[in-house]
């Protein structure tokens, strides 16, 4: 029997370095915007890691646009974690952003009180449950030289156990995306950052966002020259479930979920994964059957492969996916939904959440609906939630049912407030469920 193969475990924590120097504090000709921010972080990592023997990254826009909202959540509402409010980890906020790879997180975060009046930002500070107070995000914040050098010293510096400056000269990686946000009123401040650390080694086709038991999906893809397949593991984990300000403040270190709940080798029966080689490297298949004795949930899916010349196999892609979840529900393929942009959006896809609005906030979502079917009815509820302050739990802030009409297009931006003396600490959600109309 051959082993299970269990990933690196990564601990990687949160600094708040000593005495930081406030980011909004810039001159003329010592001023970064983000992207010149971004792209000095990366000069110096290389600089870190050459000076340990190791490979250079190039900066990756895909795992810095995944995490850049992580980023901009933590200052705005004062916390420092890997989790988000909507409790999701690293590696399913990169795979929501089109991140395929292996993906492993550092993070930095600081906060102070100073002039920082060149922000130009007006309004008060909320309170959160927690005492801390939400602060606006600086829309086109600018960094000096000497806060980016102190993030990387933090990380790369740090006294055992030394989890981020393991992460930054691990000979794996050959990308980094950069995320780095600030939040400023008057006086106070709060910075946080992250470098998303990936090992790419292949291109591969997108995975479903979710799928039924017994469905089933197909993994297929492409690995560099001089790598070839080990095994595709699946692992479990339960579904992400909202968190406070609180809750996210007392998170560590995080690692993958180690429930394995299936590891097909090459050659196995189970799950064939077939190869076919080529001089620019080897293409790979699988058919992966989800049967309905697993469990609802949210799983992971890990490509391993072996490398020439190593006799460790290495993790080259790692994404999540909802399988079976019973508060989910499956959305016609005659409905069409769409932004208030106008762009076709996931809500088509299951139902779900996803924030639509700060405490307060009116006005707050928008959809449309269209209805192709030439024959059904669908009915169709929406419903707002929000945290209570004094229980994880969600609990209704609003809901709206209707029922549309075979041919026909709803579009609605109904009026919904959540009142702050509620205590809302977490950004509203929407949630949405369809059934035929009886």
């Amino acid at each position: 029997m051959k082993a299970i193969l269990l990933p690196a475990v990564f601990l990687l924590w949160g600094l708040t370095p000593g005495g930081a120097q406030a980011p909004c504090k810039t001159n003329s000709t010592d001023s970064l915007n983000l992207q010149q921010a971004r792209a000095y972080m990366v000069t110096l990592i290389n600089r870190d890691r050459q000076s340990q023997g190791r490979a250079p990254v190039t900066l990756d826009l895909v795992a810095s646009g995944a995490a850049q909202g992580h980023t901009d959540e933590m200052v705005e509402f004062g916390y420092s974690s890997h989790w988000g409010l909507d409790g999701k980890m690293p590696v399913e906020r990169y795979t929501e952003g089109g991140g395929a790879d292996a993906d492993a997180e550092n993070e930095d975060d600081s906060s102070g009180t100073s002039d920082c009046s060149n922000t130009a930002l007006t309004g008060s500070q909320a309170q959160s449950t927690t005492g801390a107070s939400t602060l606006p995000l600086v829309a086109d914040p600018r960094f000096s030289r000497a806060t980016i050098e102190g993030i990387e010293s933090d990380l790369f510096n740090e006294q055992p156990p030394d989890g981020h400056r393991e992460n930054i000269l691990r000979p794996n990686h050959n990308h980094v995306g950069i995320a780095i946000s600030l939040a400023a009123e008057g006086r106070s401040w709060r910075l946080a950052c992250t470098q998303e650390f990936v090992d790419q080694y292949g291109t591969y086709a997108p995975l479903p966002a979710e799928v039924n038991p017994g469905d089933g999906f197909d993994l297929q893809g492409k690995l560099a020259k001089g790598l070839s397949v080990q095994s595709v593991l699946v692992r479990y984990d339960d579904l992400p479930k909202p968190m406070t300000v609180d809750q996210l403040n007392q998170t560590g270190g995080y690692t993958v979920p180690q429930d394995t709940i299936a590891n097909y080798f090459l050659g196995d029966d189970a799950a064939p994964v077939t190869t076919s080689n080529a001089p620019d490297g080897q293409q790979f298949a699988a058919h992966i059957a989800t049967p309905a004795s697993w469990k609802p949930g949210l799983y992971y899916i890990d490509v391993w492969a072996n490398k020439d010349g190593s006799k460790d196999p290495m993790l080259v892609s790692q994404r999540t996916m909802l399988i079976g979840n019973a508060n989910y529900t499956q959305w016609s393929p005659w409905l069409v939904a769409k932004d208030a942009k106008g762009k076709e959006t996931s809500l088509n896809s299951r139902k779900g959440c996803g924030p639509v609005g700060q405490s307060g906030s009116t006005r707050a979502w928008t959809v449309q609906l269209r209805n192709d079917d030439p024959a059904s009815a669908y009915r169709i509820v929406f419903e707002l939630f929000a945290a209570n302050k004094n229980s994880p739990a969600n609990w209704p802030a609003g809901a709206t049912t209707i029922t549309l009409p075979a041919g026909q297009i709803f579009t609605a931006q109904p009026d919904a407030t959540i009142p702050n003396s509620q205590g809302c600490t977490v950004q509203p959600h929407l949630f949405y469920s369809v059934a035929p109309a009886s």
